[in-house]
């Protein structure tokens, strides 16, 4: 009876420890899973911000040509003016 006893118990604890590795082992490979998935998340996250920016740059340097082109026509504007009145009181 005492072996049937240890034999039951012996059993019994291997059979919990092989649930707690198996146990342990599953959380690892999820917490890694996650922290893959995660890194991916971030990746994705940056390369989005990172198209925003670059959009609102170029945005920021059409707008600047824009009044690149302005102050430009404004200043072709001013000179064809003066040259007209320029011509005009000769």
């Amino acid at each position: 009876m005492d072996k049937q006893l240890a034999q039951y118990i012996r059993h019994h604890i291997v059979f919990i420890a092989v649930l707690v590795i198996v146990g342990f082992s599953l959380l690892a490979a999820g917490e890694y899973y996650l922290y893959r998935q995660t890194m991916y998340l971030n990746k994705m996250i940056s390369e989005g911000f990172m198209q925003v920016k670059s959009a609102q740059e170029i945005d920021r340097l059409d707008q600047s040509e824009k009044t690149d082109n302005d102050v430009l026509k404004e200043n072709y504007e001013d000179n064809m003016m003066d040259d007209q009145n320029t011509e005009m009181m000769k």
